[in-house]
């Protein structure tokens, strides 16, 4: 073996080690955070975009530091029910974080897509393909009760998870 090759595999499994730590990493990441199910957009423009490309809702997410707020990350994690929910493309859904440091950024955002001030706990806004309300839902308890049905009721444009 020449010297070339041995460099050649080295640089290979140092850049499969980099892979796999940033994959472990964006996966611990997002667990912390409440995301290990379908990735969140972006951004409320984006999943307000995508809403409209594939011609569905777009779901906001607004999460609090408060205990009810980490509760509904959780389901956003690991409810099957919320999960199957946010895997479906006609609903993209952005989670807004609005504890601390974040809350008055968020409280301009949730007053521009609810018209209504932001409030202390979990709330979600539905919003249709040009990015205006259909439906807004605050603190109404665990997110796997209530989100399926609230959906159905407001007439957002889902399809089953395939």
């Amino acid at each position: 073996m020449s010297i070339g090759t041995v460099l050649l595999g080295v640089l290979v499994l140092s850049i499969l080690v980099a892979l796999g730590a940033f994959v472990s990493g964006d996966r611990a990441r997002r667990k912390a955070q409440g995301q290990a199910g379908p990735r969140p957009a972006a951004s409320i423009g984006e999943a307000a975009r995508l809403a409209q490309q594939r011609r569905g809702h777009a779901l906001v997410l607004f999460l609090g530091d408060d205990p009810a707020s980490a509760e509904a990350a959780r389901a956003l994690a690991e409810e099957p029910a919320v999960l199957r929910l946010l895997a479906q493309p006609l609903l993209p859904y952005a989670v807004v974080r609005s504890g601390g440091d974040e809350r008055e950024v968020a409280g301009v955002l949730f007053e521009k897509y609810a018209q209504e001030p932001l409030p202390a706990g979990p709330a979600c806004v539905l919003l249709d393909e040009q990015g205006k309300r259909v439906a807004l839902a605050a603190s109404p308890g665990p997110l796997a009760t209530w989100l399926e049905p609230w959906l159905a009721a407001a007439g957002a444009a889902t399809a089953p998870a395939r």
